[in-house]
């Protein structure tokens, strides 16, 4: 119960969720609020080939570096992981991706 003698600074985190409890009875039931669903995006296995260095994928796709950076950051970033400043690129997921794309564009 929200007590409307004390003054606004003397209010705590506490009192002013408890009065929204009072008049939001819907808060007081944690299940009746909608829960976010975590979806995970998708992922590369990593099961191939894999590519430990851009350089090495731009030789691999035989690309110009600014290419291979579009594509990375576009429909080639499920085949990519990222740890700090290593990389590395599922080759074999990022030819099926290709090869996805392609299909697309037809």
């Amino acid at each position: 119960m929200l007590d409307f003698n004390k003054q606004l600074y003397m209010f705590t985190f506490n009192d002013l969720v408890e009065g929204l409890k009072e008049v939001f009875p819907v808060l007081n039931d944690a299940t009746a609020l909608p829960q976010k669903g975590k979806t995970e995006p998708e992922r590369a296995l990593f099961l191939g080939k894999v590519c430990y260095s851009l350089r090495e994928a731009e030789q691999a796709f035989g690309v110009s570096h600014k290419t291979m950076c579009q594509w990375k950051k576009t429909w080639m970033a499920p085949a990519w992981q990222t740890e700090g400043r290593k990389v590395r690129l599922d080759y074999d997921y990022a030819i099926l991706l290709m090869e996805r794309r392609k299909k697309l564009a037809e």
